[in-house]
């Protein structure tokens, strides 16, 4: 029995085994990586030295930012990819600085290493370190891990979507059958509790009295349990929470206390074991611990990391590995049928992680019961009656016996596990080409690179989700095709290829530094009127077309008007099917139950779906169930569709009242945002003005050509195009 870093390092010397059996395998992506990844503090010289010289292949003001004596909080959520081109460019003075630097640290196994295909290697930066690494881990070239006849990968938790296979750099992974029964079996029972739902700390976010009683809750949670586990992304956020919630009195343990033994943890009456990144390997079976505060998305422990979920906003392909952490982190304290603890879950991004019924569809049924009896435990609810609830809990009293525990188990028999989404499927299918493709660049076969990597995009040519990964796939080939036209020119138009497709799919995003340069050339200049202005001045003129008489039109916006202008739902609902239509879109009210109010195409281009809550009049007439349900809207109109949701679709919740609770505001999806029925209606204005304005000329006989320049000239001065108008709606993110 060994560490995964016995098989995974520069000198192992575990090379002639006929069988691995890897235990824990969902957990094996950071120890496999570690082998080939360079890595340098912000403290250390060559973490200023490689930002300075590579400071051209960050976007903007990155570089300036992340050398700053003091980083903002923003830059420190952050991770960037230093555009590859420069780093080639500069690749015999980077290769100067590590060769130097690396000598002073442990950095030196891993450099040995990457040094000879240091050209296929990518640079991630963030505040905290610099790595250099390609993107999978070329483990083919690695004997202790190929030479054995077979290997076994054992987990709990080995999820779909490739993620296996990119972590340990196989290709194809086959996985056996789960036995008949498995979602009827769980480890123990898990009470999740998330107190920013809970009434009393429904404004700790921007109130900072109800977040220190948000706080102070939690602390109490902990003195009533006892001993306690917090878990967090990063040092940082770790040494934050402990500051924040660890008892007066208790002793704080970090990771270099159970280095070896859980003893200085377990022993101790009233204790608090915080641990950054640790999400698994740590079991803390019964009385040893019987609460967990999970706090914050288990995700961003690296600059890759960061990259993929801050500025290149490709969260799908990360899902599968952040549902893995939080299972497997609310796990460290039931490891028996018969165990229980408490799960205290911390931070919006995770409470709406955690809430996304997408993403609970994927977890074990176990387990996704057990999420939505805590959310429904919590929202609304005051936080004297969840303080009782976690003491019947973990008392295992009667009440909760009769009460919540049917409940949980109702809920796993009624969830089967689901079919694999349409996007799980494209990550599936294009990762073995993905590791084809960085194998090769390793080799230095960046002809062949190009190959396997546009099949990779061919088969990620899925759902908006999946958009910021092909992105990032079409900027690798691109690279790629350059480094291949030294020797076959005829990739420069590849090159060229990647280059504009890339360029097109990261269009809303500002990862891509020097995105208008193609190999030292200005690439043309945007054109004044974006592509989804012009889908709705075509819209304005056909739906225009759709009325024979003026009179008829002029009813249509005045009956819009009206519908705006109260509070009623139904004609609430029928203003803004009718404000899409004069909006260029095509608009219409879904059929199906639990669907958008209202829902506007324009073409491919850009959704919105709408959740009208024109009655509404106070702040909790907004449920956490009414976010959870709007969060889903995009999603179902495109299986309504069958067609695919574009990048960048939007959902607005529009309300009478100018706030939403707070604990139903922490569910919210990235896409929803909060608006006034008086921005709708001061849109609604405008658009009447600009309507009335051109009703003469849209009536004509003009053809489509004729009018589309008076037609988009009068919806842009009266800043009723969609790129003037969804800002409008968008200005109240939840």
């Amino acid at each position: 029995m060994a560490h995964y870093k016995a098989v995974f390092n520069s000198n192992s010397q575990l090379d002639d085994a006929n069988v691995l059996i890897f235990d824990d395998a969902h957990a094996a992506a950071g120890a496999i990586a570690d082998t080939w990844t360079v890595r340098f503090d912000n403290d250390a010289a060559a973490y200023r030295q490689i930002v300075t010289l590579l400071a051209q292949g960050l976007p903007g003001t990155a570089a300036d930012r992340l050398l700053a004596t003091t980083p903002d909080p923003a830059t420190r959520s952050e991770g960037y990819l230093v555009d590859p081109s420069v780093v080639t460019a500069n690749l015999a003075a980077l290769t100067t600085i590590i060769e130097t630097e690396a000598q002073k640290s442990s950095a030196k196994f891993q450099w040995r290493m990457v040094r000879d295909s240091i050209d296929a290697c990518n640079v991630f930066v963030s505040a905290d370190e610099i790595i250099i690494r390609p993107l999978l881990p070329p483990t083919i070239t690695h004997p202790p891990y190929v030479t054995p006849k077979q290997r076994l990968y054992l987990s709990a938790t080995i999820g779909a979507g490739g993620e296996l296979e990119r972590a340990f750099g196989r290709c194809r992974i086959t996985r056996m059958a789960a036995p008949a029964g498995w979602d009827a079996r769980g480890t123990g029972r898990r009470f999740f509790v998330f107190p920013q739902l809970i009434t009393d700390f429904a404004r700790a976010a921007s109130d900072a009295t109800a977040g220190q009683a948000l706080d102070a809750f939690v602390s109490g949670l902990m003195k009533t349990a006892g001993r306690s586990l917090l878990l967090a992304p990063s040092n940082f956020a770790v040494e934050q929470y402990k500051q924040r919630l660890v008892p007066a009195g208790f002793k704080a343990l970090g990771a270099g206390d159970v280095e070896s033994t859980l003893a200085p943890f377990t022993g101790e009456p009233s204790a608090v074991l915080a641990l950054a990144n640790r999400y698994d390997g740590i079991d803390l079976p019964d009385e040893h611990c019987r609460l967990i505060v999970f706090a914050g998305l288990p995700v961003g422990a690296d600059p890759q990391e960061k990259f993929y979920t801050t500025l290149l906003g490709a969260k799908r392909v990360l899902q599968e590995r952040t549902r893995t952490r939080f299972a497997q982190g609310a796990g460290r304290a039931t490891r028996n049928a018969n165990d229980r603890s408490v799960v205290v879950v911390l931070g919006q991004p995770l409470i709406a992680f955690a809430g996304d019924r997408d993403v609970q569809a994927g977890t074990h049924p176990e387990i996704r019961a057990e999420l939505e009896v805590g959310i429904r435990n919590s929202a609304r609810r005051s936080a004297a009656d969840v303080a009782s609830a976690v003491r019947q809990f973990l008392a295992q009293d009667p009440e909760w016996n009769t009460n919540v525990e049917p409940e949980i188990r109702t809920l796993r028999d009624r969830y089967a596990a689901a079919d694999a989404s349409v996007d799980t499927k494209a990550l599936q299918g294009s990762a073995a080409y993905e590791i084809r493709a960085v194998e090769a660049a390793w080799r230095g076969n960046f002809c062949d690179a190009v190959r396997q990597g546009e099949r990779a995009i061919q088969v990620l040519s899925g759902g908006a989700e999946l958009r910021p990964y092909q992105a990032l796939w079409n900027y690798l080939a691109a690279h790629w095709a350059r480094l291949a036209a030294t020797t076959d020119a005829s990739f420069d138009a590849q090159s060229l290829k990647f280059t504009q497709a890339a360029n097109a799919a990261a269009s809303r995003t500002t990862w891509i530094p020097n995105k208008r340069i193609v190999d030292g050339t200005a690439t043309s200049s945007p054109s004044e009127e974006s592509a989804l202005d012009s889908l709705a001045v075509e819209g304005v003129i056909t739906y225009a077309r759709s009325f024979s008489k003026a009179r008829a039109l002029t009813r249509a916006i005045e009956e819009m008007k009206d519908d705006l202008s109260q509070r009623d739902a139904a004609r609430y609902e029928r203003g803004l099917v009718t404000l899409g239509k004069l909006l260029g879109a095509q608009s219409h009210k879904p059929e199906q139950e639990a669907r958008a109010d209202a829902l506007w195409r324009w073409s491919d281009e850009m959704w919105v779906a709408w959740e009208a809550k024109s009655e509404a009049k106070d702040e909790n007439d907004i449920s956490a169930e009414d976010i959870r349900q709007a969060n889903t809207h995009l999603r179902a109109a495109s299986a309504d569709l069958d067609e695919e949701v574009p990048y960048g679709s939007q959902i607005f919740l529009v309300s009478g009242k100018s706030t939403v609770h707070d604990s139903a505001r922490a569910l919210a999806a990235d896409e929803l945002s909060f608006t006034l029925v008086e921005d709708v209606l001061q849109v609604a204005e405008g658009v009447t003005a600009a309507w009335m304005s051109l009703q003469g000329r849209l009536l004509s006989e003009a053809g489509v050509d004729e009018l589309r320049d008076a037609v988009a000239d009068e919806l842009r001065r009266a800043d009723v195009l969609p790129s003037a108008v969804l800002p409008v709606f968008s200005g109240r993110l939840l």
